[in-house]
C-alpha cells in the first residue's frame, strides 16, 4: 500500500519509478527527423558538412547542439537526422558547418536556418508523453558559400 501511494504521488508530480532506473523524469518527447542536400554556389555537393539541429542561446549568442551524435553530409552531399527529442515544436533551427578546412571542396561559411516542423503521425500516450512523429516536410536545400580572408 505504501509503495502504491508513494508511485501515485510521483506520477502526479511528474516522476516515472522504474524497478531496474531509479527515477526518471518523464518529459515529452517524440522522434523527429531531417533529410536534405548541401552544395556549393555552383550546385556541387559538399561532402563532409556537420549538420546539427541546435537551439539558439541569446544570452550567449550562440547556438549548440541538440543531437547525440555528430551527423555529416556524404558525398552526394546528403544528410539525415532521426533523434528522440524533448520538445518539439513547430519550427526547428539547423546548423551547417565546415569541419574538415580544405578537404573536400574549401573552406565554407557556417549557416543557421530556420524550417518548419509538422506532426506526420501521432503518438500513443506513454506514461507521461506523446511518443507522435514530426518532421521537416520537405528535403531541405541548402548552398554554402566559400569563406574569405576578410569575412565577406
Amino acid at each position: 500500500m505504501k509503495n502504491l501511494l508513494k508511485k501515485t504521488l510521483l506520477s502526479i508530480l511528474g516522476i516515472n519509478v522504474l524497478s531496474s532506473c531509479g527515477a526518471l523524469y518523464a518529459s515529452p518527447h517524440a522522434d523527429f527527423e531531417v533529410k536534405g542536400r548541401v552544395s556549393d554556389k555552383d550546385g556541387n555537393p559538399i561532402q563532409g558538412i556537420k549538420v546539427d539541429l541546435c537551439e539558439y542561446n541569446r544570452q550567449e549568442d550562440e547556438y549548440y547542439t541538440l543531437l547525440s551524435d555528430t551527423v555529416l553530409t556524404d558525398k552526394d552531399g546528403v544528410f539525415h537526422i532521426r533523434e528522440t527529442l524533448i520538445n518539439v515544436g513547430d519550427k526547428a533551427i539547423l546548423g551547417f558547418n565546415d569541419i574538415d578546412g580544405e578537404d573536400n571542396g574549401g573552406v565554407f561559411e557556417s549557416k543557421y536556418m530556420q524550417v518548419p516542423v509538422v506532426q506526420v503521425s501521432e503518438g500513443k500516450w506513454n506514461d507521461s508523453w506523446d511518443e507522435g512523429d514530426y518532421a521537416v516536410p520537405e528535403e531541405v536545400e541548402v548552398t554554402l558559400y566559400p569563406k574569405t580572408d576578410n569575412g565577406e
